[in-house]
């Protein structure tokens, strides 16, 4: 199926995650988006055995910027 066929977002982040693994080799992978706070939203995981969307539904955020305004370079 082609990926401009699927209307199912979350479904489509998933197969996109899943394509990046496959050709990376990775063991794992996220999608984040990026929210109109300027925070990264965690959207779709794989960890191999696990996978889907943040569990109990809570959408986990990263803030780009700390208090002061500069870049959070804490979780990099």
């Amino acid at each position: 199926m082609a990926l401009s066929a699927e209307k199912n977002s979350h479904y489509l982040l998933k197969l996109i995650v899943a394509g990046a693994k496959k050709i990376t080799n990775a063991d794992g992978g996220a999608f984040y988006s990026v929210t109109t706070g300027k925070r990264l939203r965690l959207s779709v995981f794989d960890l191999g055995a696990t996978d889907g969307t943040p569990e109990n539904g809570v959408e986990r955020e990263i803030s780009l910027y700390d208090d002061r305004g500069k870049p959070n370079v804490g979780n990099a």
